[in-house]
């Protein structure tokens, strides 16, 4: 069975780019429940009027770890291509990551992913 960590990304600052004008929620891991899953919270808001302020933040020395659900994160680079701000490098880095969660989740279905206090922890990062 799926649980919800299958479908949160860990991003980095390398990941947010001031030129997309789509924003997005950044959250991070705040506990693991009763079933020892992972519950993720809304940290900030990700807008291009903030962008400085974040990506200084997650290059900070003692930064937590950060990550977007898939939801956002294809709209992030579908909206990105929209205007025109598109680089190959973003396509390969989504191929590569979209990919990666399908492997994670065949393996965790044939595994029984029981026991994992892990979350799926791919970064999503402009190569």
């Amino acid at each position: 069975m799926d649980t919800i960590a299958h479908f949160y990304r860990e991003i980095n600052s390398g990941f947010l780019n001031k030129n997309c004008g789509q924003g997005f929620e950044v959250s991070y891991l705040a506990e693991y429940d009763e079933n020892d899953d992972p519950v993720f919270r809304k940290f900030v808001d990700y807008t291009p009027e903030n962008h400085e302020k974040i990506k200084k933040m997650m290059e900070a020395d003692d930064c937590m770890e950060f990550f977007i659900h898939e939801t956002d994160l294809k709209k992030y680079y579908k909206n990105f291509k929209m205007e025109g701000h598109f680089d190959m490098r973003i396509l390969v880095n989504f191929i590569k990551l979209l990919a990666d969660a399908a492997a994670a989740r065949v393996s965790a279905s044939r595994s029984g992913a029981a026991g994992s206090r892990q979350p799926n922890k791919q970064t999503a990062a402009s190569a």
